[in-house]
Protein backbone atom coordinates (compact mmCIF):
# COMPACT_ATOMS: atom_id res chain seq x y z
CA UNK A 1 0.00 0.00 0.00
CA UNK A 2 2.84 2.38 0.84
CA UNK A 3 4.51 1.63 -2.49
CA UNK A 4 1.25 2.28 -4.38
CA UNK A 5 0.77 5.60 -2.60
CA UNK A 6 4.37 6.54 -3.32
CA UNK A 7 3.98 5.73 -7.03
CA UNK A 8 0.71 7.67 -7.17
CA UNK A 9 2.28 10.75 -5.58
CA UNK A 10 5.38 10.46 -7.79
CA UNK A 11 3.13 10.29 -10.85
CA UNK A 12 1.32 13.47 -9.74
CA UNK A 13 4.60 15.30 -9.18
CA UNK A 14 5.84 14.27 -12.64
CA UNK A 15 2.64 15.47 -14.30
CA UNK A 16 2.91 18.79 -12.48
CA UNK A 17 6.53 19.13 -13.57
CA UNK A 18 5.71 18.47 -17.23
CA UNK A 19 2.78 20.88 -16.96
CA UNK A 20 5.16 23.61 -15.76
CA UNK A 21 7.49 22.98 -18.70
CA UNK A 22 4.57 23.28 -21.10
CA UNK A 23 3.25 26.46 -19.48
CA UNK A 24 6.67 28.15 -19.47
CA UNK A 25 7.74 26.77 -22.85
CA UNK A 26 11.30 26.93 -21.62
CA UNK A 27 13.65 23.96 -21.80
CA UNK A 28 15.06 22.88 -18.42
CA UNK A 29 18.80 23.47 -18.27
CA UNK A 30 19.53 19.80 -17.59
CA UNK A 31 17.42 18.44 -20.49
CA UNK A 32 18.96 17.61 -23.84
CA UNK A 33 17.72 19.24 -27.03
CA UNK A 34 16.51 15.98 -28.58
CA UNK A 35 14.19 15.15 -25.70
CA UNK A 36 12.88 18.73 -25.56
CA UNK A 37 12.01 18.58 -29.28
CA UNK A 38 9.99 15.42 -28.63
CA UNK A 39 8.02 17.21 -25.93
CA UNK A 40 7.33 20.13 -28.27
CA UNK A 41 6.20 17.77 -31.03
CA UNK A 42 3.87 15.99 -28.61
CA UNK A 43 2.32 19.23 -27.31
CA UNK A 44 1.78 20.51 -30.86
CA UNK A 45 0.19 17.27 -32.07
CA UNK A 46 -3.53 17.25 -32.89
CA UNK A 47 -4.20 14.41 -30.45
CA UNK A 48 -2.69 16.34 -27.54
CA UNK A 49 -4.48 19.57 -28.50
CA UNK A 50 -7.87 17.83 -28.46
CA UNK A 51 -7.13 16.14 -25.13
CA UNK A 52 -5.85 19.39 -23.62
CA UNK A 53 -8.99 21.32 -24.61
CA UNK A 54 -11.22 18.54 -23.25
CA UNK A 55 -9.40 18.49 -19.92
CA UNK A 56 -9.49 22.28 -19.68
CA UNK A 57 -13.24 22.28 -20.25
CA UNK A 58 -13.71 19.57 -17.62
CA UNK A 59 -11.69 21.51 -15.04
CA UNK A 60 -13.76 24.65 -15.61
CA UNK A 61 -16.98 22.71 -15.11
CA UNK A 62 -16.03 21.30 -11.70
CA UNK A 63 -18.02 22.47 -8.66
CA UNK A 64 -15.00 23.33 -6.55
CA UNK A 65 -13.59 26.46 -8.22
CA UNK A 66 -9.94 26.41 -7.19
CA UNK A 67 -7.03 28.31 -8.75
CA UNK A 68 -4.31 25.64 -8.73
CA UNK A 69 -4.98 24.18 -12.18
CA UNK A 70 -3.19 20.85 -12.50
CA UNK A 71 -1.07 21.62 -9.43
CA UNK A 72 -2.01 19.43 -6.47
CA UNK A 73 -3.06 20.97 -3.15
CA UNK A 74 -0.26 18.98 -1.52
CA UNK A 75 2.24 20.78 -3.72
CA UNK A 76 0.63 24.18 -3.07
CA UNK A 77 0.82 23.52 0.68
CA UNK A 78 4.53 22.79 0.31
CA UNK A 79 5.00 26.05 -1.62
CA UNK A 80 3.28 27.98 1.17
CA UNK A 81 5.59 26.33 3.68
CA UNK A 82 8.59 27.46 1.62
CA UNK A 83 7.17 30.99 1.36
CA UNK A 84 6.16 31.42 5.01
CA UNK A 85 8.30 28.89 6.88
CA UNK A 86 5.35 26.83 8.15
CA UNK A 87 2.48 24.69 6.90
CA UNK A 88 -0.86 26.47 6.43
CA UNK A 89 -3.92 25.34 8.35
CA UNK A 90 -6.74 23.69 6.40
CA UNK A 91 -8.75 26.90 6.40
CA UNK A 92 -5.75 28.94 5.20
CA UNK A 93 -5.08 26.48 2.38
CA UNK A 94 -8.74 26.42 1.36
CA UNK A 95 -8.80 30.20 1.18
CA UNK A 96 -5.49 30.38 -0.70
CA UNK A 97 -6.45 27.81 -3.33
CA UNK A 98 -9.93 29.22 -4.02
CA UNK A 99 -9.14 32.90 -4.53
CA UNK A 100 -9.22 34.23 -8.05
CA UNK A 101 -5.70 35.20 -9.07
CA UNK A 102 -6.92 38.34 -10.81
CA UNK A 103 -8.58 40.04 -7.81
CA UNK A 104 -8.35 37.67 -4.83
CA UNK A 105 -12.14 37.17 -4.74
CA UNK A 106 -13.63 33.77 -3.85
CA UNK A 107 -16.58 32.91 -6.11
CA UNK A 108 -17.30 29.34 -5.01
CA UNK A 109 -20.43 29.47 -2.77
CA UNK A 110 -19.51 26.33 -0.82
CA UNK A 111 -16.03 27.67 -0.03
CA UNK A 112 -17.46 31.02 1.06
CA UNK A 113 -19.93 29.28 3.38
CA UNK A 114 -17.25 27.04 4.93
CA UNK A 115 -14.88 29.94 5.52
CA UNK A 116 -17.62 32.01 7.11
CA UNK A 117 -18.84 29.24 9.44
CA UNK A 118 -15.36 28.08 10.51
CA UNK A 119 -14.07 31.61 11.13
CA UNK A 120 -17.13 32.48 13.25
CA UNK A 121 -16.69 29.27 15.22
CA UNK A 122 -13.00 30.12 15.71
CA UNK A 123 -13.90 33.56 17.08
CA UNK A 124 -16.38 31.99 19.49
CA UNK A 125 -13.89 29.41 20.71
CA UNK A 126 -11.23 32.08 21.03
CA UNK A 127 -13.50 34.17 23.25
CA UNK A 128 -14.12 31.10 25.44
CA UNK A 129 -10.39 30.60 25.90
CA UNK A 130 -10.04 34.06 27.46
CA UNK A 131 -12.22 33.09 30.43
CA UNK A 132 -11.41 30.41 32.99
CA UNK A 133 -13.95 27.98 34.48
CA UNK A 134 -14.62 30.28 37.43
CA UNK A 135 -15.32 33.23 35.13
CA UNK A 136 -12.03 35.06 35.63
CA UNK A 137 -10.63 36.72 32.52
CA UNK A 138 -7.31 35.21 31.47
CA UNK A 139 -6.29 37.84 28.96
CA UNK A 140 -6.86 38.10 25.25
CA UNK A 141 -5.54 35.17 23.18
CA UNK A 142 -4.55 36.39 19.74
CA UNK A 143 -5.57 33.36 17.66
CA UNK A 144 -6.13 29.62 17.71
CA UNK A 145 -3.22 27.38 16.85
CA UNK A 146 -3.14 25.74 13.44
CA UNK A 147 -3.81 22.37 15.08
CA UNK A 148 -6.89 23.82 16.79
CA UNK A 149 -8.05 25.37 13.51
CA UNK A 150 -7.68 22.03 11.73
CA UNK A 151 -9.63 20.22 14.44
CA UNK A 152 -12.33 22.88 14.27
CA UNK A 153 -12.50 22.61 10.49
CA UNK A 154 -12.94 18.83 10.64
CA UNK A 155 -15.57 19.10 13.35
CA UNK A 156 -17.69 21.46 11.23
CA UNK A 157 -17.16 20.25 7.66
CA UNK A 158 -18.51 16.76 7.05
CA UNK A 159 -16.14 14.49 5.10
CA UNK A 160 -17.16 12.62 1.99
CA UNK A 161 -15.47 9.27 1.39
CA UNK A 162 -12.92 10.13 4.06
CA UNK A 163 -11.95 13.49 2.56
CA UNK A 164 -12.90 17.06 3.41
CA UNK A 165 -14.16 19.60 0.90
CA UNK A 166 -11.46 21.55 -0.91
CA UNK A 167 -8.53 19.62 0.59
CA UNK A 168 -8.27 16.54 -1.65
CA UNK A 169 -5.75 14.21 0.03
CA UNK A 170 -4.24 16.97 2.21
CA UNK A 171 -6.23 15.86 5.26
CA UNK A 172 -4.41 12.53 5.15
CA UNK A 173 -1.14 14.36 5.83
CA UNK A 174 -1.94 16.71 8.71
CA UNK A 175 1.39 17.70 10.34
CA UNK A 176 -0.45 19.43 13.21
CA UNK A 177 -2.45 16.37 14.23
CA UNK A 178 -1.32 14.58 17.39
CA UNK A 179 -2.13 11.30 15.66
CA UNK A 180 -0.03 12.09 12.59
CA UNK A 181 2.78 9.55 12.21
CA UNK A 182 5.05 9.49 9.16
CA UNK A 183 5.01 6.20 7.25
CA UNK A 184 8.03 3.85 7.55
CA UNK A 185 9.01 4.76 3.99
CA UNK A 186 9.05 8.49 4.81
CA UNK A 187 11.02 7.84 7.99
CA UNK A 188 13.51 5.75 6.04
CA UNK A 189 13.87 8.40 3.34
CA UNK A 190 14.37 11.09 5.98
CA UNK A 191 17.12 9.01 7.61
CA UNK A 192 18.81 8.47 4.22
CA UNK A 193 18.52 12.17 3.45
CA UNK A 194 20.07 13.06 6.81
CA UNK A 195 22.92 10.60 6.22
CA UNK A 196 23.51 11.97 2.73
CA UNK A 197 23.52 15.53 4.06
CA UNK A 198 26.09 14.62 6.69
CA UNK A 199 28.29 13.00 4.04
CA UNK A 200 27.97 16.08 1.83
CA UNK A 201 28.92 18.33 4.74
CA UNK A 202 31.97 16.18 5.50
CA UNK A 203 32.99 16.20 1.83
CA UNK A 204 32.49 19.97 1.69
CA UNK A 205 34.77 20.43 4.68
CA UNK A 206 37.47 18.25 3.08
CA UNK A 207 37.24 20.13 -0.22
CA UNK A 208 37.35 23.48 1.61
CA UNK A 209 40.49 22.42 3.49
CA UNK A 210 42.13 21.07 0.34
CA UNK A 211 41.33 24.32 -1.45
CA UNK A 212 42.91 26.32 1.38
CA UNK A 213 46.02 24.11 1.33
CA UNK A 214 46.27 24.44 -2.46
CA UNK A 215 45.93 28.22 -2.34
CA UNK A 216 48.59 28.39 0.38
CA UNK A 217 50.95 26.24 -1.72
CA UNK A 218 50.31 28.40 -4.79
CA UNK A 219 51.00 31.57 -2.78
CA UNK A 220 54.24 30.08 -1.45
CA UNK A 221 55.30 29.01 -4.96
CA UNK A 222 54.50 32.47 -6.30
CA UNK A 223 56.61 34.11 -3.60
CA UNK A 224 59.49 31.70 -4.22
CA UNK A 225 59.36 32.26 -7.99
CA UNK A 226 59.31 36.03 -7.52
CA UNK A 227 62.37 35.79 -5.26
CA UNK A 228 64.19 33.59 -7.79
CA UNK A 229 63.32 35.92 -10.67
CA UNK A 230 64.53 38.90 -8.63
CA UNK A 231 67.81 37.17 -7.86
CA UNK A 232 68.21 36.23 -11.56
CA UNK A 233 67.45 39.80 -12.60
CA UNK A 234 69.93 41.27 -10.10
CA UNK A 235 72.62 38.87 -11.25
CA UNK A 236 72.39 39.25 -14.99
CA UNK A 237 70.66 42.57 -15.68
CA UNK A 238 71.95 44.91 -12.96
CA UNK A 239 74.00 47.94 -14.11
CA UNK A 240 77.04 46.61 -12.24
CA UNK A 241 76.99 43.25 -14.06
CA UNK A 242 80.24 42.81 -16.07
Amino acid sequence: MIRQRFKKQASKQLRNLVSDWKRRMKKPTWMGGTLWKKFLQHWESEVHQVKSKRNSKARKSTKSVHNTGQKSFLRRRHEIRVETGEFPSHIELLEDTHKRKSDGVIVDPTTIEILDVVKKAAEERLSQKTVSEDGVELGQTQELTKAEMNDLFKSIVAPKKGRWYGLASISEYDPFSTSFTPSPMITSLQAQLQSTQEELNATKNIVTQQKADFEAQMAAMKTENEERFKAFEDRFFSPNHP
